[in-house]
């Protein structure tokens, strides 16, 4: 009985988040058509906004439904943050679609030399995305490694073994005595391959 209620309030929950979606995109055209029709539609409806206690409708968050509404931005990328988002927002929708699905290659210093890893964007520190991702694409792996040696980055030397090993892309082995640190545990998880 129990998972019954259980699997009901999953399935309710989800709809409610697939709902909320499609009405993100039907404000998006809302807003598209709006704007089109009356140049100041945006402050319009923020001033309506805020009259009845919305101060979240901002000018930019209009401007973000605006862009859903047109096809160019993605709703995922609308609510989330940071600067694996920035970047992924200025390429075109379908490749929004295929990296918030699939991994990008990041070049990682290693051993002497640069390994393609692949990463999920939201596990890039904020240099990695500005390695990975051009205004309005993302880099080859030939275009990473100009970039690096553009902006002053270097063939690291080792100085020690690392503190782990990756057996098999899928099993880390850590050495005793070792901690790390929260960007050491994103560029480990980068490197361990999903089934």
């Amino acid at each position: 009985m129990k998972t019954l209620t259980k699997t009901g309030s999953i399935v309710s929950f989800l709809g409610y988040v697939r709902g909320g979606i499609n009405c993100w995109v039907k404000a998006g055209r809302v807003a598209v058509q709006a704007i089109d029709a009356d140049e100041n539609w945006i402050d319009r409806v923020c001033d309506a906004a805020l009259a009845v206690g919305l101060r979240i409708v901002t000018p930019q968050l209009v401007r973000k439904f605006e862009r859903i509404g047109r096809g160019q931005l993605l709703p995922l990328l609308a609510y989330e943050s940071g600067a694996w988002v920035s970047a992924l927002s200025r390429l075109p929708y379908g490749e929004q679609e295929n990296y918030t699905r699939n991994p990008v290659t990041v070049l990682i210093p290693e051993k002497g030399g640069y390994v393609p890893h692949h990463s999920e964007p939201r596990a890039l520190t904020a240099g990695q995305v500005r390695q990975v991702f051009a205004r309005d694409h993302v880099r080859t792996e030939a275009e990473q490694r100009n970039y690096l040696a553009e902006h002053g980055a270097e063939v690291p030397t080792p100085v020690f073994d690392l503190p782990y090993r990756i057996v098999r892309g899928k099993i880390v082995v850590m050495s005793a005595g070792w901690t790390l640190g929260r960007e050491d545990l994103l560029r480990l998880l980068s490197l361990v391959t999903a089934d």
